[in-house]
């Protein structure tokens, strides 16, 4: 039954055969006699209740190995201004990332895509443009002076021009300028080996010259996309994580280092900047978009702490399928 009990010869003698002898005294005459055989019968069973609670793994480390995490890397930590995405700690407290309470201050998205591809069939869209496959969804449509259409669809926006036998679309999410588009778009030209080095053929492919943006190349559907070259034109320039490392990864791998002393070190990339703090045999780190401010994050590494044993079982699901005894023994474990 998984008592871990059998081993020790005075609790299986107790537990055992004993119980059977009170039971039979319960059945004596004199209620002296029936008292006592009770009394016993009752300790007994409050001692077994007091054994089950104890045999079997504590409901923690059931519950760490049922998630495959080692209670070494078990941390937790408040943000001020964040809240957690997973709140299954509850309040503001959590581990993995955070993100900022008030959704105002998540910056809108900002990305342009320049994207060519054949024109289908003859047909012709409300403003005249040609139909194309990485056309988007349009809601509205207007024809500006040069043949250029601008296209407004539900998340992007931007223009289409035609160059030779090919249609080109510039789109960008809402967040960026009509004006900004429109005059990329006057800039549009097939690319070179220049333009994107890692390409294999540059040349089926379109740029545009947009100033703060650096461009990279699309995947599905194919094209070049451009994001702001100082990373702060999406959510993660604003996110916060605390991630929890065994010692002996290196921290500073492609990346530029400053110690602060303590075991506490900077650490800096071209899209995000954080701490590590080394604590024993584990490495806290704290990393933020680059629109979080330093302190702010040194704050969070020095403030990070492991979890508590209340904190784990209210945070990690218990392990599936348990029968009677395991959920018996579970919930006196987490009342004694």
């Amino acid at each position: 039954m998984g008592l871990a009990v059998s081993s020790d010869r005075t609790l299986t003698m107790l537990l055992g055969g004993v119980p059977h002898v009170l039971v039979a005294g319960l059945l004596l005459r004199g209620w002296r006699r029936r008292l006592a055989a009770g009394l016993t019968l009752v300790g007994l069973l409050g001692l077994g209740v007091v054994v089950l609670a104890r045999s079997g793994p504590g409901e923690v480390a059931e519950r760490l190995r049922y998630a495959a995490q080692d209670r070494r890397a078990a941390y937790v930590v408040e943000v001020p201004g964040y809240r957690p995405v997973d709140s299954a700690y509850g309040g503001e407290l959590g581990a993995g990332d955070f993100v900022p309470a008030d959704p105002a201050a998540v910056p809108p998205e900002r990305h342009v895509n320049v994207i060519a591809g054949p024109v289908v069939g003859n047909a012709r869209g409300e403003c005249g443009q040609p139909h194309l496959d990485a056309a988007p969804t349009v809601e509205s449509c207007a024809t500006e002076p040069g043949g250029v259409v601008y296209l407004r669809g539900v998340v992007e926006h931007g223009y289409q021009v035609t160059r030779g036998d090919r249609g080109v679309v510039v789109l960008g999410s809402l967040a960026v300028d009509r004006d900004l588009l429109r005059r990329a778009t006057r800039t549009l030209r097939p690319a070179t080996a220049v333009d994107l080095p890692t390409e294999e053929r540059p040349a089926d492919l379109f740029v545009v010259g947009l100033p703060g943006y650096r461009a990279q190349p699309l995947g599905i559907p194919r094209g070049v996309g451009y994001a702001p070259a100082d990373h702060t034109g999406n959510a993660a320039s604003v996110r916060v994580a605390l991630h929890v490392t065994f010692a002996g990864r290196h921290p500073c791998f492609q990346a530029a280092c400053t110690s602060e002393g303590a075991g506490l070190t900077y650490v800096r990339r071209e899209d995000s900047h954080g701490y590590v703090l080394r604590r024993g045999d584990v490495d806290v780190g704290v990393t933020g978009g680059v629109a979080v401010g330093r302190s702010l994050l040194r704050d969070v590494a020095l403030a990070a702490r492991p979890a508590s044993e209340d904190e784990l079982l209210r945070a990690l699901p218990p392990p599936p399928d348990r029968d009677l005894l395991d959920r018996l023994r579970a919930w006196l474990q987490t009342r004694t």
